[in-house]
């Protein structure tokens, strides 16, 4: 499944993000990312962006909150 993203920060295909969730936290590296097209993109730069990123595997997004590890 795929995670519809309404981006604050800065983040890109690459950087290890770390979702909480009321049903835990789980640490992936982040493989692709989609703009609402579906056109590919390496980069979300911020505040006004909307990326579909995939989902990790048993992790339940709702209430979720993505975080980049620095």
């Amino acid at each position: 499944g795929t995670l519809l993203v309404d981006v604050e920060n800065q983040f890109a295909v690459g950087d290890e993000i770390e979702m909480m969730s009321p049903s835990g936290n789980q640490t992936f590296s982040l493989t692709e990312m989609h703009d609402q097209d579906g056109e590919s993109m390496d980069i979300a730069s911020g505040s006004g962006y909307i990326v579909r990123i995939p989902a990790p595997e048993n992790i339940k997004p709702e209430f979720g909150l993505l975080m980049k590890d620095l």
